[in-house]
């Protein structure tokens, strides 16, 4: 997040500073795994491009940006924390190549501060060796950025090395020759493309923010407030769902499509009440303690056929937005069942 220069144009800075603040906020408030190249970091601080209060608010003054750099204070720490550097979790730490070693598309580095090219360069070689040799952590490795035009998926590193530190690194690689990508996420709704059993493992808050993710990534804006049951990730395990990719996606978009207020209109959803009873003509199932009502979807049909229930719980008071609990998933051979 290299700051703009302060000769830069005023709607340039507050369109750098839209983008900006997207990942600031993400960044308070997440609990993924963010790392940094500390290198990077002391050199952008050097050359007054790093993105501190006393930075954007001298930024503000100077091009009349309407900017608020109220929230860098709340997360400049993290930004600086050396115990955040890639290095911690990767093998590789140093590459040499006496050849080149090209990274595509080209603009990912040319938008960055001069000074900061080699480092960033050196360090994104040094994470596609480790992803080359499957280390774990650059396995799951995403690039973060500000949106491009046109829009960037995709880095990718190609090249031959030549010696690496530790020096047991190279002779893992297939006759020195490296070619490697990596997913670049230019918006925080590019979160919603993680795997949904990465986010399980880290937490019920974390997974909430992720279906809201995904809600805004398949075009709802203003997703339903939502929680979890207490039981509700132990049916995932209960059914089997949580260690099938194919189930879990499908559940992930059918949690959106019901924060997005659209799965009545999704035929593979079918989206119904859960009655009192088995018998078709019985009401609909209702919460005595909040009102709410329950209904159920169906996840896949064909294999195992799950099932999804879920509690729609009406506003305190006239007028106020309704919320979604997501509460039981199961198999479509089980008694349907959801939990109070």
């Amino acid at each position: 997040m290299t700051v703009p220069d302060s000769g830069s144009a005023g709607a340039d800075i507050e369109r750098w500073w839209i983008d900006a603040v997207e990942w600031l906020v993400e960044l308070q408030d997440s609990r993924l795994d963010w790392r940094q190249i500390v290198e990077c970091t002391d050199l952008l601080m050097a050359e007054d491009r790093f993105i501190t209060f006393d930075r954007l608010r001298r930024l503000q003054i100077a091009s009349g940006a309407d900017i608020n750099p109220a929230i860098v204070s709340r997360v400049s720490r993290q930004l600086q924390n050396g115990e955040r550097d890639y290095k911690a979790s990767t093998t590789t730490k140093y590459v040499l190549s006496n050849r080149s070693v090209s990274i595509s598309p080209p603009e990912l580095l040319a938008r960055i501060s001069a000074g900061c090219q080699v480092p960033l360069h050196d360090a994104l070689v040094a994470i596609a060796v480790d992803k080359s040799i499957n280390e774990e952590f650059a396995q799951s490795v995403r690039l973060v950025d500000l949106p491009h035009d046109p829009k960037v998926d995709e880095l990718c590193i190609e090249g031959d090395i030549d010696s690496t530190d530790p020096e047991t690194i190279a002779d893992k690689l297939d006759n020195g020759h490296l070619v490697e990508c990596f997913e670049v996420f230019t918006t925080p709704k590019d979160l919603g493309k993680l795997d949904p059993r990465e986010i399980l493992a880290i937490g019920t808050e974390e997974f909430v923010r992720y279906l809201n993710r995904v809600t805004r990534l398949n075009g709802e804006p203003n997703p339903l407030p939502c929680q979890l049951h207490p039981v509700f990730l132990e049916s995932l395990s209960n059914s089997s769902i949580d260690s099938n990719a194919t189930g879990m996606n499908t559940l992930v978009r059918r949690c959106g499509e019901i924060l997005g207020g659209i799965a009545h209109t999704v035929a593979g959803a079918e989206l119904r009440w859960f009655r009192t009873n088995p018998n078709a003509s019985s009401g609909q199932r209702t919460r005595a303690s909040d009102g709410a009502r329950a209904w159920r979807v169906t996840i896949t049909k064909s294999g195992v056929g799950w099932r999804m229930n879920y509690w729609r719980i009406p506003g305190s008071m006239p007028g106020d937005q309704e919320a979604i609990e997501f509460a039981w998933v199961q198999h479509e051979t089980d008694p349907p069942f959801i939990p109070e």
